[in-house]
């Protein structure tokens, strides 16, 4: 009862617990958070060998409540809470564990807030730049260590908070452009394009900076 937000992850995550923790800080007394990856608009996936299959029979709509990825998001206390009592009141057999998050936050008058660097379903890049902002970064398994190792490391950090408070660009709703100036000994790519659309990552182009 006294925490004031929850955080859902899958086992293969990487959560960069620092910059998680400033950001919290940065919410204290929030209400109504649920951040994350967020969905919009996805459609029921009909093709029956698909493990994310639902058939019609259980849910008849054409697209499915906005929802975060589940492979990380954060509530505030106040949402749990909200979410608790619609598993308690909605009469509904879905299986998908983030789909059915979607579909009781709606039922509560709750809506998630997409956040750039909650990768989703996408792994991070391995990547200097992006070290002072990342929040998680999926699909992580034997790396873990050498990540936290990499994205912790005080000195590549001061590289990558002088990289983002120079160059984090926010090209609109889902979109960042983190254009890399760093030292000359680093080889960084010129622009990381982030799309929270998407469940990954791409570098726009990996030449030098000028």
């Amino acid at each position: 009862p006294q925490a004031r937000f929850f955080m859902s992850a899958d086992d293969d995550i990487f959560g960069h617990t620092p910059n998680l923790i400033n950001y919290l800080h940065r919410q204290l007394g929030a209400r109504g958070l649920w951040v994350g990856h967020v969905h919009k608009g996805a459609p029921p996936v009909r093709y029956k060998k698909s493990k994310y299959h639902v058939p019609e029979e259980l849910y008849p709509w054409p697209s499915y409540p906005d929802y975060t990825a589940g492979a990380g998001y954060v509530l505030s206390a106040d949402v749990a809470a909200k979410i608790y009592r619609a598993t308690l009141a909605l009469n509904t057999s879905m299986y998908i564990d983030d789909v059915f998050m979607g579909i009781c936050a709606k039922s509560m008058g709750v809506f998630p807030q997409d956040h750039a660097f909650f990768s989703g379903e996408g792994k991070a890049p391995n990547h200097p730049c992006l070290y002072g902002h990342m929040i998680t970064s999926h699909g992580h398994t034997s790396d873990v260590r050498t990540l936290w190792r990499s994205a912790t490391d005080p000195l590549v950090r001061y590289s990558s908070r002088g990289c983002g408070e120079r160059s984090v660009l926010h090209g609109g709703e889902g979109h960042v452009a983190v254009q890399a100036t760093p030292p000359e000994h680093l080889l960084l790519p010129r622009c990381l394009l982030l799309t929270a659309e998407r469940p990954r990552w791409s570098a726009a182009s990996s030449k030098k900076p000028a």
